[in-house]
């Protein structure tokens, strides 16, 4: 997937999360760069070194950690920190519907994960998918990217009670009355 694919996206569920009224655009934008920036790997080992697991993982709650404890009233460091972690991660997962694949392990393993496979329902072998790999990828890279509309009610809930269960049932809860109102 090329990078500009990779800025767009998720600038565009941000924007329709409506993350940048509450944060600002430059932080939208700064995050939308991050995901950007994982390809810099280029130079190195290419869907490995910035793709891998550890780096997607790692960074994101590094700055949680910190916002834990150091944001004491409000959640705007913690909020943005799990939403680098949902973009960087979805960008991984992006990555994982082409050719190339993830070295999802590196540098403890080089086996490259991907979604080589699809849905070929009443096409002739050779034909191609009705749903590639690349398909499959997109549509996990969506649902990973709608927790970004559930994050800010998230890190609200766990700040006030310090629990992660008591936190998403919170905000599921938040959400099925939001979703009845609406009907």
């Amino acid at each position: 997937m090329d990078s500009m694919f990779h800025f767009v996206f998720p600038l565009i569920v941000a924007l329709a999360a409506k993350v940048h009224l509450k944060h600002g655009l430059e932080w939208v934008i700064g995050l939308s760069l991050a995901t950007v920036l994982m390809d810099l790997d280029v130079f190195m080992v290419h869907r490995a070194t910035l793709h891998n697991l550890f780096v997607v993982v790692l960074i994101p709650v590094i700055f949680f950690l910190i916002a834990l404890k150091y944001e004491k009233r409000g959640s705007k460091y913690k909020t943005l920190s799990l939403v680098l972690l949902l973009f960087l991660f979805s960008h991984t997962l992006l990555d994982m519907g082409t050719e190339a694949g993830v070295q999802l392990f590196y540098p403890l393993s080089s086996e490259v994960y991907q979604f080589n496979w699809g849905i070929s329902v009443g096409l002739p072998p050779g034909q191609g998918y009705l749903i590639s790999g690349l398909g499959i990828s997109l549509l996990m890279y969506f649902f990973v990217l709608l927790l970004v509309l559930f994050v800010e009610d998230f890190v609200k809930y766990l700040a006030k009670d310090k629990s992660v269960e008591k936190a998403f049932n919170e905000t599921m809860i938040k959400e099925k009355r939001r979703i009845r109102k609406e009907l």
